[in-house]
Order: structure tokens, then sequence, then C-alpha cells
């Protein structure tokens, strides 16, 4: 049985088909730097978030100029959303939005895993777990996050696996699965960030 949870059609590439632990999109968690607040000064909560010389914050402003944070964009990468997040290296890095691998599968012997995502909007990126050196600490030092690939191949169907049975192919309207293309984007392509207290 297929369950899912998607946005609607017409997001941007950063934006994730599906929720997960991650999050529904690569535009960064807004409560990080929502300095909303009066008049004084300061109305981008400066002392939370700020742009660089890469990084850029995104910002809501309505014409009697409050201002709100609403992400981070790379222009490195094209203005493209990202968000910080644990890389396959091991490091914290901005990367952009990637529908993750779920347990659907491209072939009858379930062996190619795949996303899903409307028909209408297919991810720009796609991401694949990688295994922590240490399963029983799976956030802890040696936890790597995901390899974040280009998206493949549009499937207008798949496989499900149970047990040690695969079965389908199974079909859903207005619904594509995908795989990825390519070797894995180097996790060096994206600005790395390092924690620090100031």
């Amino acid at each position: 049985m297929l369950v899912m949870v998607l946005g609607a059609c017409g997001t941007t590439s950063g934006d994730r088909p599906t929720d997960d632990a991650g999050g529904t999109d690569g535009a960064g968690g807004g409560d990080a730097g929502d300095g909303g607040g009066g008049g004084g000064g300061g109305d981008l909560g400066t002392e939370i978030a700020k742009s660089g010389t890469r990084i850029k914050m995104k910002v809501l402003t309505t014409p009697d100029g409050a201002k709100q944070f609403s992400g981070f964009v790379d222009t490195a990468r094209n203005n493209e959303d990202c968000s910080f997040q644990l890389a396959s290296d091991g490091m914290t890095r901005c990367l952009p939005g990637a529908a993750p691998v779920a347990d659907y599968f491209a072939d009858a012997a379930c062996t190619i895993r795949l996303t899903i995502a409307y028909t209408c909007s297919p991810p720009t990126y796609v991401a694949v777990p990688t295994v922590a050196a240490s399963p029983t600490c799976p956030t802890g030092p040696t936890a790597t996050g995901p390899r974040i690939y280009a998206r493949g191949t549009a499937y207008p169907s798949y496989y499900s696996k149970s047990g040690t049975t695969c079965s389908g192919p199974n079909v859903v309207p207005n619904i594509s699965f995908y795989g990825v293309t390519g070797a894995e984007i180097a996790p060096t392509s994206f600005q790395v960030a390092t924690s620090a207290i100031e």
C-alpha cells in the first residue's frame, strides 16, 4: 500500500515532494533567524543569521519595511536554496533540497530504490542515506548525512517489497518515481559550516 505525503504542484526545484526528517524543502529553517521584531533595528535578527560572501539570506519584505528571514541560497550554485545539514562526508554543509529514496523500487528484484514525486513537480536532486559507522549511535560523531545525486530516470510504476517478496508493478495516478543518475555530487561542492560559541 502506497503511503505518502506530497506537496502541491508548482513548487520550486528545491522543494521536497515527501515529508521526512529533513523537512519539506531546502530553504532552511525559518525559525533560526526569525528576528521579526519591532522598530528598533535588528529587524533580521542579525545576531542569529546573516549573509556571507557565498551563502546569502533570503528575506520576506513588506511595503512598510518589515523583514523576516526565510532561508539561505548558495550563490556559487545559481542561487540554489540550501539548508545546513550533515553531509555524506560527516561535515555540516548547506545542502540543496533533495527527495529521499523510499521503499519503492524500479525493478522486479526490488534492488533499485526510488523516490516519489508528483509528475508535474519532479525533484532536482535525490538523497540516498548513508550507513552510520556506529548503528548504535546514528547521531554521534561518526554519523554521516545522505549522498546527493542528480534526479535520474522517471518510472511510471514501482515495485514494493514485503519480507523477501517483491511485487508489482504498481501505478499511482499523477505520480512518478525517480532514480538517480551519475555519481554522487561531491559534498565538497556544498559550502561547509562549523559550529562555534560566540
